[in-house]
């Protein structure tokens, strides 16, 4: 169920979804901290993007930056995506778990809001999201804390095959980078 994620309108679908005896999952919520144990009571999980958390207009006035904290502690689960818009923001989501943690998300949930969770949520679990036997060996190392926006991914395996780091972001960050062969120069001298 997708909307404003107002309180009023998360419970009438709960209530819609127990009268109609249908499975949902919660996209957005900004309003859910409000209702987080009736949300965990309909044992309902919620995808939400903590960078969303901020009133945007008097429909949302009541959100808060702490929404996924409150959810987690109440028995929520929760999965973390990347901001709205296209499919090359996917990469913001780790981002948008550091965001969580800063506000009160304790950061072995952030790790399985992007992780576990998101398996769990759509049916996967077992398969993906988790390192054990008979799951998808899909891993990367990073070069930090995966949560900061410094760290970079320095190895990447993809059902346990390693992938060549290359990415038309990193051959446009090789090639500017240190001003060489085919580099332009610089727009403003330091």
């Amino acid at each position: 169920a997708r909307g404003h994620g107002r309180a009023a309108d998360i419970q009438q679908v709960l209530r819609l979804a127990r009268e109609e005896g249908v499975k949902i999952i919660l996209d957005g919520a900004e309003e859910g901290w409000l209702v987080a144990d009736q949300i965990a009571a309909a044992q309902v999980p919620v995808l939400l993007n903590p960078i969303s958390n901020l009133p945007g207009n008097l429909e949302t006035r009541a959100t808060r930056m702490q929404n996924a904290a409150v959810l987690d502690a109440a028995g929520v689960v929760i999965a973390i995506k990347g901001n709205e818009g296209s499919i090359h923001r996917a990469r913001e989501t780790r981002y948008n778990a550091g965001n969580a943690v800063s506000h009160g998300l304790p950061y072995d949930a952030a790790i399985e809001a992007i992780t576990v969770n998101p398996a769990k949520i759509f049916g996967m679990a077992g398969q993906f999201g988790e390192l054990r036997a008979g799951a998808a060996a899909d891993v990367i190392v990073w070069s930090g804390d995966p949560l900061e926006p410094l760290s970079i991914a320095e190895t990447i395996f993809v059902n346990g095959q390693e992938q060549a780091p290359t990415s038309r972001q990193f051959l446009l960050r090789d090639r500017y980078r240190d001003g060489g062969e085919g580099a332009m120069p610089p727009a403003y001298p330091r």
